[in-house]
């Protein structure tokens, strides 16, 4: 049997951290996957911006998980990187990497010790300071 993590803690807490918790994993998914994206072509922020017809910042922001991007945006991003996205779901009850990625992502240090390949990450949960408040109670 496994010793109780953090993660564990802070997920049997309650259903808003569990939630919380689910919608951090699909924020930084869906940065990283945009940074990765940008990392192979070759694509900086910059030219993003340019693509979307935006501003650096705002596309620094949207990658750092500042912004709450709406599945509209979320696709113009991947089409201004010639790419789609597809989704599948995932039952909550089944087995995954979540307790392991929440110990390796969201330690309490505050900073982010799992690097994705390949290279480093761009948002951290413990970023926004309501996970951060909520991951510092569970312990």
């Amino acid at each position: 049997m496994r010793e109780t993590t953090a993660v564990d803690r802070f997920l049997s807490q309650s259903e808003e951290n569990r939630l919380a918790f689910e919608q951090e994993k699909v924020i930084v998914g869906v940065t990283e996957l945009l940074s990765e994206l940008m990392e192979q072509k070759h694509m900086t922020k910059s030219a993003l911006a340019k693509r979307l017809g935006t501003s650096k910042a705002y596309v620094t922001q949207a990658l750092r998980g500042d912004k709450n991007l709406s599945l509209r945006t979320v696709a113009s991003f991947f089409y201004a990187l010639e790419q789609r996205v597809e989704l599948r779901p995932i039952a909550l009850n089944e087995m995954s990497v979540d307790t392991q990625w929440g110990e390796d992502f969201w330690n309490l240090s505050g900073t982010a010790e799992a690097v994705p390949p390949p290279g480093q990450l761009h948002y951290r949960p413990t970023d926004n300071p309501k996970i951060l408040e909520l991951l510092r109670n569970a312990a």
